[in-house]
């Protein structure tokens, strides 16, 4: 996947999205772990260990268990709400602003509130502040668009260096949740020890540096193909990634009119594209709201009876997890790719997905739900298969507005998933515990029906999208610029072919 030469070729939107994932995973569990001691040590409990298969309820130290853990989730969903709720519109306002100015607008920007808001917690875990500055932490990578706006600019970024329709695009829109996967296994490994270690401030120090590797390698390391790059053969500047027709530019403000018109239909785009692209948003929430809820409930659902998980078996058991749903989705980026169509494969991880569910659910034994993550080795593969349906459906510069709708309707999921499937679980915990993972597979049921219905509308006629040659390119140079001048613009993706 060379994109250019020199550093080029080794650096791309996933390898600085992986870092960002690292530095921004370290948060959420940092901040739950001391919250939890500050609560204890607040109602007077100096040395609070967390207890699993405690089922005394008539103990004082179940109530003050409880308590503490009631307190913390409370806590927990204020930073969330200081996160979500302003990630939702400057990430829209960043994307639209990417397709006029450029990729490093939405990337750039959220490193420089994760760096503000690292050096504030670790602050308040040093000093012992209150626990109230870790909102005004949030708050501002809220504002600053949060990992919602990163991976609407890595996203877009891949839009603009790979072909519509091509498998690239596929496996590059894989990759993206590679990193996700990759950095969140490390971070179940890791993060436990250094706590122990070296406190809870150190994945703060820890963050603060990835974050400004992350930054440094956006903003000198990173080519941006949406820049203007002059003709030397020409009076005329090209953008390499727009169409031939400009149309007046987009007020990136203007959140609202621009998502509206992904739902217009366009000349030489496919028709009725407003349905689709709520299908492919479907497909992709719900393969969201999948991911976390089994995340988030199997923390509970392990640690209970018949399996009471330890700390640590529930740690490896989490790791294996995102490290199993890694290697599956490598697997199907490189070898099933080959041998399947796209909705062929979103018809498998569909088939994964619920079997894996309906698997846990039925599962009285540890080995059982291991079995069921390699069960569900393919829980990823429909998500990025869907961005790249959806990138093929737009122009270049409707893309950053496409993913940064798209990425607020997944952060949305991601946020109220938690609360409906804890609902769930505590609501049938007495006669069924694992009820909700047939909730799950219902929510997977519908979006394979979608799946159905899209594959039998797919369009049949041939697309409208062609590979310039050098006698169609009315005007434009023949051949690209020297890549010495570091201009960073690679042959094929502006899609010439040399004589």
């Amino acid at each position: 996947m060379a994109i250019g030469q020199g550093i080029y070729k080794y650096l791309a939107a996933e390898h600085v999205l992986f870092v960002y994932m690292m530095a921004s995973g370290l948060s959420i569990p940092t901040k739950t772990q001391y919250i939890e001691r500050r609560i204890a040590k607040d109602l007077g409990v100096e040395s609070y260990t967390e207890t699993t298969c405690l089922t005394n309820k008539s103990s004082p130290d179940y109530e003050i268990q409880v308590e503490i853990q009631r307190q913390s989730t409370m806590w927990m969903l204020y930073i969330t709400l200081c996160i979500q709720f302003p990630a939702l519109i400057l990430s829209n306002i960043c994307g639209g602003i990417s397709d006029r100015y450029g990729r490093h607008v939405p990337c750039a920007v959220p490193c420089i509130g994760l760096i503000l808001n690292y050096v504030i917690s670790a602050i308040v875990v040093v000093f012992e502040l209150p626990l109230a500055m870790f909102l005004a932490a949030s708050l501002i990578v809220g504002l600053s668009g949060d990992v919602t706006s990163v991976v609407t600019g890595c996203a877009g970024y891949i839009s603009d260096v790979t072909l519509p329709k091509s498998k690239e695009r596929t496996t590059r829109f894989a990759l993206i949740d590679v990193s996700y996967t990759m950095s969140n296994s490390l971070i179940q490994f890791a993060i436990g020890y250094v706590i122990s270690l070296y406190g809870f401030a150190a994945p703060f120090y820890v963050g603060i540096v990835l974050i400004a590797i992350c930054a440094c390698c956006i903003i000198f390391c990173l080519p941006d193909r949406r820049a203007y790059a002059p003709s030397s053969s020409t009076n005329t500047a090209i953008q390499t990634n727009s169409s031939s027709k400009e149309e007046t530019p987009k007020n990136p403000i203007n959140v609202f009119r621009n998502v509206y018109c992904l739902f217009k239909s366009a000349p030489g785009r496919p028709g009725r594209r407003g349905w689709r692209l709520c299908a492919f948003n479907f497909i992709i929430c719900a393969s969201i709201m999948l991911i976390v809820a089994n995340s988030v409930i199997s923390v509970l659902y392990t640690t209970g009876q018949p399996f009471c998980l330890n700390p640590v078996q529930e740690g490896h058991y989490g790791a294996a997890m995102f490290a199993v749903f890694t290697g599956g989705t490598l697997l199907a980026v490189t070898v099933l790719q080959r041998f399947l169509p796209p909705f062929w494969i979103m018809h498998l991880t569909s088939v994964s997905v619920i079997s894996s569910v309906v698997l846990v659910a039925l599962a009285k034994t540890t080995l059982l739900l291991y079995i069921s993550l390699f069960v569900g080795m393919f829980t990823y593969m429909a998500i990025p298969v869907s961005r790249s349906k959806m990138a093929d459906m737009y122009e270049a510069d409707e893309q950053g507005v496409l993913f940064a709708f798209s990425g607020c309707l997944c952060g949305l999921a991601a946020f109220v998933t938690p609360l409906i499937f804890n609902a769930i679980y505590s609501s049938t915990l007495h006669f069924m515990p694992g009820f909700v993972y047939f909730v799950m597979a219902v929510v997977g049921g519908a979006a394979w029906l979608v799946i159905l219905i899209l594959h039998v509308k797919e369009p049949r006629g041939n697309t409208h999208y062609q590979q310039l040659h050098g006698d169609d390119l009315d005007g434009l140079p023949t051949s690209c610029p020297n890549d010495d001048g570091d201009d960073g613009v690679g042959h094929e993706e502006v899609g010439f072919k040399h004589n």
